[in-house]
């Protein structure tokens, strides 16, 4: 079972998490999950083999931040931010 997603760290928002199947060059079947705020944009997409791990993977990411995310946050309030994934 997923654990919850937090809020948004930058606008509050509620985190919706949405999934895709899709095929890839090798005909091989992967699943892409996102996590995402609706309401600032701010995003986190995972690959899986399963549905399931592409979801854990997602939520795990929008849950974990690094430092910068208050950084981040501090210069969406004045303006806008774009979040980037190392």
């Amino acid at each position: 079972m997923s654990e919850p997603l937090l809020p948004c760290p930058f606008c509050g928002g509620e985190a919706v998490v949405t999934t895709k199947r899709w095929t890839n060059a090798l005909g091989d079947v992967d699943y892409t999950a996102r996590a995402a705020c609706p309401r600032c944009s701010d995003i986190h997409r995972h690959v899986g083999d399963t549905e399931e791990e592409a979801i854990e993977k997602a939520i795990e990411a929008w849950n974990t931040r690094s430092e910068s995310a208050g950084f981040c946050k501090s210069l969406y309030e004045n303006g806008g931010c774009i979040w980037t994934m190392d």
